[in-house]
C-alpha cells in the first residue's frame, strides 16, 4: 500500500480567533446574570469587579456574556473545592477573557460562539471546563458532564495566557477545535484538550479526569504549540473526525506529566480515525524514587518529526516507563527514551503496534538501564523486510543497530493484519544485505524476532549474505514461529552468521504442512556462542526446537545442511518433534559440524 503522509488541515476556526477575540472588542465583564439551579448572588465592589457568591456546591447560571476585560476580575466564592458552578451564555457573542478569573472550586464556560484565553488573562481555578459543546440542566446536575454541539455551527476554544487548576483539579478546553498556545497547569490532576462533536468528561475516584470523545466532528483540531504540564496526573490530547482530511491532533509544543511519589504520570494523544502529529516534547518521565510514566500515542497515521521526543525515563531509583504507538501506518523517525534509574531499576517498553506499516528509518530508541535489566523496542508491523539502508515500511538494519547499542532489546513482531493476512520476517530484500553489528555496551541485549508465519532470509544470500554479530557485550537471539499455533511455516536460514559473544540462541520453529517446510531449516549457517569465537573462552547456550505436524510430505522437524554450530561451554540441544500425523517426515535431518566444550569440573 501506498504510505499514507498527513497533512497539517489548518482550522478555519483557529485562524479566525485573532479578529472575533480582540481584546479592544472585550466587554468589561460577565453581563445579565440569571441563577437558574442552585443559589449564587453577586456583587460589584468596583467598576471592574464582579463577585459571585455560590452558596450551594452546585449552580447554573445563565449570562447573556460572559467576557473580562485587560485590568478587569471575575471572582467565584465557593462552598469548597469540590463545588461547581455551570456558566452558560445565551447571547450570541463568544467569551474573550484578558482578565483575570479566580474561583476556589470549579468553573464551567460554556459559550457556542466561541471562547478565546487572551495573552495576559490570568486564571487561578480549582478546576475549569471551558467549552463551545452544550450540556443540558439535567445531565449537569446529575453529575453526567457529557457536552454536545448538537445543531449548533462549530467554534473553538482557544488558549494564549496562563490557565491554572489548584493540586488535583483539572483544566479541559473542549469544543469543535481546542487549541493552546500559552500555558495550562493542572499539577497532580488533568490537562486537557479535547475536540469532537460530543465530548464526556468523568471526574473519577482517583482525583484524575476521564474525557472521550463519544462523536466525532467534520472540524476536530486539537493542537497545542505551547505548554501543558500535569506532574503527578494526566495530560490528554483528543480528537476525532468524521472526514480524515489531515491532522486532528498537532503536538508541536511541551507536554509533560512526570511521575511523582504522589503519582504516576500520563499522556495520552488519540485521534480517533485521523492522523496525529507530534513535533515537540512529549514527557512522562519520573521524579526521584518513581517509575516512568506511560504515553499513548494513536491514530490513523501517526508521525514523530525527527527532533520529537517521547520520554519515559526513571530518575535515580525506578523503571522506566511505557510508551505506546498504535496506528494503521506509523512514520517514526523521532526519539523514544524509556530509560532505567540511573542508580537502581531496568528498562522499559516501546511498543509499536500497526496494521499497514511502520517507517522506521531515523528511529532511535534508549530502554537502558545502567544498573538492571535492558528494557524492549518492540515493532509489530505485520509481514516486514530487514536490510542495509531500508525505505518506506521495512526496517533498516542502522536502526537495530542503534537500539543494541544505548543498551536496548530489539523485538520485531509479526502477526496477521486486519484481513488476517502476512506475519512473515525476511532478512534482505531485493537482493540486499542484511548486516546487523553491536558495537559498543557490555550489558547483555536481547535480539528477538516473534512471527506468526515465517521467519527467513531471502533468495541471493550467496551473494548478499545475512549477519548479526557483536562486538561489544553479549546478545542473546530469539527467533520464534508460531511455537504453539498450527499455522507455522519455519525458520529457514541460509547463508546466515551469528556471532552471540556468549549471548544464547533460542529458536522455535513450527513448520507447516501445507508447504512441506521443516520447523527449522539451516543450510550453510554459522552460528558461534563463543566470546571470541574461540574454545578458549565461554559460550551461551543454543537451543533449537523444531515441530512439523501434519503430511507425510512434511519436511523435517529440524534439517541441518553445511553450516557449523559452536557453543564452547554452553549446552547445545537440537530437538525434533512430530506432530499429530503418525507418516509426518523425520524429526532431524543433519549434517553439521559442531564446537563445544564441557564446562571445567
Amino acid at each position: 500500500m501506498r504510505p499514507i503522509r498527513p497533512s497539517l488541515r489548518p482550522s478555519v476556526l483557529a485562524l479566525a480567533l485573532a479578529g472575533a477575540f480582540a481584546p479592544g472588542a472585550a466587554q468589561t465583564l460577565p453581563t445579565l446574570p440569571s441563577v437558574v439551579r442552585g443559589q449564587a448572588s453577586f456583587s460589584n465592589p468596583a467598576a471592574n469587579q464582579l463577585n459571585v457568591l455560590q452558596s450551594t456546591r452546585s449552580a447554573i447560571i445563565n449570562w447573556q456574556s460572559f467576557s473580562i476585560a485587560p485590568g478587569a476580575g471575575v471572582t467565584f466564592r465557593q462552598p469548597d473545592a469540590q463545588s461547581v458552578a455551570l456558566n452558560r451564555v445565551t447571547g450570541s457573542t463568544p467569551s474573550s477573557i484578558f482578565g483575570s478569573l479566580t474561583a476556589n472550586g470549579r468553573v464551567f464556560v460554556v459559550n457556542p460562539n466561541g471562547v478565546l484565553f487572551g495573552a495576559g488573562a490570568s486564571v487561578n481555578v480549582g478546576g475549569l471546563v471551558a467549552s463551545t459543546l452544550g450540556i443540558s440542566d439535567d445531565d449537569f446536575a446529575a453529575g453526567r458532564y457529557v457536552f454536545s454541539r448538537g445543531g449548533a455551527a462549530p467554534a473553538g476554544v482557544a488558549n494564549q495566557a496562563t490557565l491554572s487548576a489548584a493540586p488535583g483539579g483539572v483544566i479541559a478546553l473542549v469544543g469543535s477545535t481546542a487549541t493552546n498556545t500559552g500555558t495550562l497547569q493542572a499539577p497532580g490532576g488533568t490537562a486537557a484538550l479535547a475536540a469532537g462533536r460530543t465530548v464526556t468528561l468523568d471526574f473519577q475516584g482517583d482525583g484524575l479526569t476521564q474525557l472521550r470523545i463519544t462523536e466525532a466532528d467534520a472540524q476536530a483540531l486539537a493542537a497545542n504549540s505551547g505548554t501543558i504540564v500535569a506532574d503527578g496526573g494526566r495530560v490528554m490530547l483528543l480528537a476525532d473526525a468524521t472526514q480524515a482530511t489531515g491532522l486532528v491532533v498537532n503536538q508541536g509544543g511541551l507536554v509533560r506529566a512526570r511521575s511523582l511519589a504522589s503519582g504516576a504520570g500520563g499522556v495520552i494523544i488519540a485521534g480517533g480515525s485521523g492522523d496525529v502529529g507530534v513535533s515537540g516534547t512529549v514527557d512522562a518521565s519520573a521524579g526521584p524514587d518513581a517509575n516512568g510514566g506511560s504515553v499513548a500515542v494513536s491514530g490513523r497515521v501517526v508521525t514523530v518529526d525527527r527532533g520529537a521526543t517521547l520520554s519515559v525515563d526513571a530518575a535515580d531509583h525506578g523503571d522506566g516507563g511505557r510508551i505506546d504507538v498504535t496506528a494503521t501506518h506509523a512514520v517514526l523517525p523521532g526519539s523514544f527514551h524509556a530509560r532505567g534509574g540511573a542508580q537502581s531499576g531496568d528498562g522499559g517498553l516501546v511498543k509499536v503496534t500497526v496494521s499497514d506499516g511502520v517507517e522506521s528509518a531515523g528511529l532511535r530508541v534508549d530502554a537502558s538501564a545502567p544498573h538492571g535489566r535492558a528494557g524492549t523496542l518492540d515493532l509489530d508491523p505485520g509481514d516486514v523486510f530487514i536490510y542495509d539502508g531500508a525505505t518506506g515500511n521495512d526496517i533498516d538494519t542502522a536502526t537495530i543497530d542503534a537500539a543494541l547499542d544505548a543498551g536496548t532489546n530489539f523485538t520485531v513482531t509479526a502477526t496477521a493484519d486486519s484481513g488476517g493476512n502476512g506475519g512473515s520476517i525476511f532478512f534482505g530484500g531485493g537482493f540486499r544485505q542484511a548486516n546487523i553489528t553491536r558495537s559498543t555496551g557490555s550489558a547483555p541485549v536481547t535480539f528477538r524476532l516473534d512471527a506468526r508465519v515465517a521467519i527467513g532470509t531471502n533468495p541471493d544470500t550467496t551473494t548478499h549474505p545475512t549477519s548479526i554479530r557483536t562486538l561489544a557485550g553479549p546478545l542473546d537471539v530469539d527467533f520464534d514461529v508460531d511455537a504453539e499455533g498450527p499455522q507455522g511455516g519455519g525458520i529457514t536460514l541460509q547463508d546466515f552468521t551469528l556471532l552471540t559473544g556468549g549471548g544464547s540462541v533460542r529458536l522455535f520453529g513450527q513448520g507447516d504442512p501445507a508447504i512441506a517446510a521443516s520447523g527449522i531449516s539451516l543450510d550453510n549457517v554459522r552460528i558461534d556462542t563463543r566470546i571470541g569465537q574461540s574454545d578458549a573462552n565461554a559460550g551461551g547456550s543454543l537451543t533449537m526446537l523444531g515441530t512439523v505436524d501434519g503430511s507425510p510430505s512434511a519436511g523435517a522437524a529440524v534439517a541441518i545442511v553445511g553450516s557449523t554450530l559452536a557453543t564452547s561451554t554452553g549446552a547445545l540441544v537440537a530437538t525434533g518433534t512430530l506432530g499429530r500425523s503418525a507418516g509426518a517426515g523425520p524429526a532431524c535431518r543433519c549434517r553439521a559440524r559442531r564446537s563445544a566444550r564441557r564446562p571445567a569440573r
